[in-house]
Order: structure tokens, then sequence, then C-alpha cells
């Protein structure tokens, strides 16, 4: 018997060297760690066996538009109407693509340059925030040499579906 401070160790020796009384404890977080990760065996791909497992986690939180809209989730229809809008080319027939009929002369008035200078753009898209019929979505726009946060404001207008009727830059 060997003795270290107040804790007592038992070997047993053998052929193979000194054991302890605990060896068969290693085996219980191996058994556990092989049924967590039963899903993965199971599932076509890596994403539906990582949307399996029993655990679930959060977007990272970006510092100019907060926490990250996950695109593997579908959150709303303007997350990926955003995406398609600030990744497309700039020109008429964008605003006749995204933008709210009443809000076309004003918003081209005032954003004409800003958007004819960075469209297309990378975007990093925060997660929509509704409030009765709108639905506002802060963006990070990089392109050309630019970068532009901003918040774009959704509404619905009958067969169009979601079009911007507002831009607010930070």
């Amino acid at each position: 018997m060997l003795q270290n401070g107040a804790i007592s160790v038992y070997l047993k020796f053998d052929k193979g060297g000194a054991k302890g009384h605990y060896g068969g404890m290693r085996k219980v977080p191996i058994f556990i760690l092989c049924l967590l990760c039963l899903p993965l065996l199971g599932a076509a791909t890596l994403t539906q066996s990582l949307e399996e497992l029993p655990w679930e986690g959060k977007m990272p939180i970006h510092k100019s538009v907060g926490l990250l809209s996950d695109p593997a989730k579908g959150t709303h229809p303007t997350v990926a109407k955003s995406q398609q809008a600030f990744s497309s080319p700039y020109g008429p027939l964008w605003f006749d693509h995204y933008v709210a009929t009443e809000s076309r002369t004003i918003l081209n008035r005032i954003y004409d340059p800003l958007l004819s200078s960075i469209l297309p753009a990378k975007i990093v898209m925060g997660e929509p925030q509704s409030s009765g019929s709108q639905v506002a979505i802060p963006l990070l726009l990089e392109g050309r040499g630019e970068s532009v946060r901003a918040t774009v404001v959704w509404v619905e207008e009958g067969k169009r579906g979601w079009v911007i009727t507002s831009i607010s830059l930070l």
C-alpha cells in the first residue's frame, strides 16, 4: 500500500506492470462518447448528422451587426432576399426588383451614389428583428474597397412579396 497524503492507492503487480483498481472507470467515458456519436453514423450528410446531435449552439456576435443570422436555418424570408439583393449588381432594375414602389424615388435620390459604388457586395447579416409587418435586418456591406453599416427595413407588398421600404446608415 502506498500513501500520498490522505489518499491511499492500492496497486496490483502482474506481468503487465502495476494496475490500479480504477481500470474499469476508463471504459465509462468511452461508452458515453460512443452513445453521443451514434447519430453521426446514421445520417446521410455531415450537416444532417450535426443537426441531430443533442446540443444546440448560437451564432457568433459580430462587432458591427450583433448576433449573426444563421444561413442554415430559415429564420425569415427577408434573410435570403437581403442576401440576393445586396449581392446583385446595381442598376435601374435593382430598384424594380427589391424596393417598394412608394420608396423608390427617395431611396434612389439618397442612396444612388452609395449603392452604385458598393454593389454587388459581400454581406455580413445580423438577426432579423420583426415589428408588426416590418422586418429590420442589420447589415455590413463590403465591396470595392468600401465598407458600410446599415439597417434595411423590409415590408410585404402584395404579389411582389418582401420589398425594401427603408435603408438607414449607421
